[in-house]
């Protein structure tokens, strides 16, 4: 967002003493972000498709409110799901239940909203269908990254185990018990 934008929000937050994961989804963050995309998709004029990700932090019919493009949605989860299971990262860091409820009613509304609705997986899917109530032929379980590229396999040297780990929030990635699996199968 433009700075005239991001920046009285920010101070809203602070004063509010918003988190950052509740900010993003904030009902006015929300809104300023779905007014700022749809301004953007109006001046870019006609686009194949769009492909909104994290269908939480957008309202989607707003953006598309000038459109007539075909759109997709793609999320990892729903937060339907997610909630169903005190280990998951909403329970662990504890959000606000009715917190969560809003964003997953913005991920239902989105859902419901598009051509087609894209997950990672079929857990995800079923719960898209199930809890959301959209149509099976509009979602589709599509995983997570690109297809493994092609590489002999003399092209690797698995004697020497290397590590990645990606995640921003190391606490809710869960980092530690990461590091120490590592640990363990190196050994």
């Amino acid at each position: 967002m433009p700075a005239r934008i991001r920046l009285p929000l920010a101070l809203y937050r602070r004063i509010r003493g918003i988190s950052s994961a509740i900010a993003h989804r904030d009902p006015v963050s929300v809104r300023a972000r779905s007014n700022l995309v749809a301004v953007t998709l109006k001046r870019l004029g006609n686009l194949d498709a769009i492909v909104a990700m994290g269908s939480d932090l957008h309202d989607l019919p707003l953006v598309m409110r000038q459109s007539s493009m075909p759109a997709a949605t793609y999320d990892d989860g729903t937060f339907t799901l997610f909630l169903r299971y005190p280990d998951s990262d909403l329970r662990r860091d504890v959000f606000p239940i009715e917190s969560v409820k809003i964003w997953a009613q913005r991920q239902a509304t989105a859902c419901k909203y598009v051509s087609i609705a894209c997950v990672s997986t079929e857990w995800a899917r079923k719960s898209v269908i199930e809890d959301f109530g959209v149509p099976p032929h509009k979602v589709r379980a599509v995983g997570i990254g690109h297809r493994p590229r092609w590489a002999p396999q003399e092209a690797r040297d698995w004697t020497r185990p290397r590590f990645l780990f990606v995640g921003i929030n190391w606490k809710r990635k869960n980092g530690a018990a990461v590091v120490k699996a590592f640990a363990r199968v190196r050994e």
